[in-house]
């Protein structure tokens, strides 16, 4: 099997390549932009042998693993869950995924907040892939922040106007945003109302649900890139 998408490969193979060895320089380029490819995914992705090793991580299962409340976390290239409880259902969910090529849904409860991920065969071609399993783990929020700034440049909302837009997508009522903003509520459904006619929006869930349905917008390239809206 290549391990073309092993971020600790392609370090190497990148260095290694030479002018006098194409096929090295082409699986070197091939695991580049895959991994870049992969890092623009909105969900966690984790790719495990039968012993928990990470062979390859995602920015979005790299960001989540190493926040503090995460159940999961990478320690020592292995993936290992926090609590007891927690550790012998992970097991048993990445054995049935290696040995038996089965599926799990696994939901964690991180600081009150659901996140559920699922483990099973890592899929191939044609097969899954002997001896390794996939572990996805689920978004905590609708819509990713980069995406809905580029959703309010393209309408012509104001930054408070997207800042109001971003809260909603990550699943605040107006009441919330107004507590957490200091704010009246009625100032809030106001800004509301100037995004809907803006937006051409006939209601705010349908709204919400339009901004998740947008691709994401190159995280990997890092927060000093403008933004190109047309």
């Amino acid at each position: 099997m290549s391990m073309a998408i092993d971020q600790r490969l392609e370090a190497g193979a990148l260095a290694a390549a030479s002018p006098a060895d194409p096929a090295m320089a082409s699986t070197a380029r091939t695991g580049h932009w895959l991994a870049g490819l992969l890092d623009q995914i909105d969900y966690g992705l984790v790719v495990l042998d039968e012993t928990a090793d990470a062979l390859h991580v995602n920015r979005a299962a790299r960001d989540w693993l190493s926040s503090a409340a995460a159940p999961l976390r990478i320690h020592g290239g292995r993936i290992e869950a926090v609590s007891v409880r927690e550790a012998g259902v992970f097991r048993r969910a990445l054995a049935g995924a290696v040995v038996r090529g089965w599926r799990a849904l696994l939901a964690f409860d991180e600081g009150g907040e659901g996140v559920v991920a699922t483990v099973g065969p890592l899929p191939g071609p044609r097969a899954a892939i002997p001896g390794l399993a996939l572990l996805v783990i689920g978004r905590r929020h609708a819509c990713d922040a980069l995406t809905a700034q580029m959703f309010a440049s393209r309408h012509g909302l104001t930054p408070t106007e997207a800042q109001v837009l971003d809260l909603l997508c990550t699943g605040l009522t107006p009441r919330e945003i107004a507590r957490r903003q200091g704010i009246a509520v009625s100032t809030v459904r106001s800004h509301v109302g100037n995004i809907r006619s803006k937006t051409r929006a006939k209601s705010i869930g349908r709204l919400v649900r339009e901004v998740a349905l947008l691709p994401p917008s190159g995280h990997a390239l890092g927060a000093s890139s403008g933004l190109a809206v047309s």
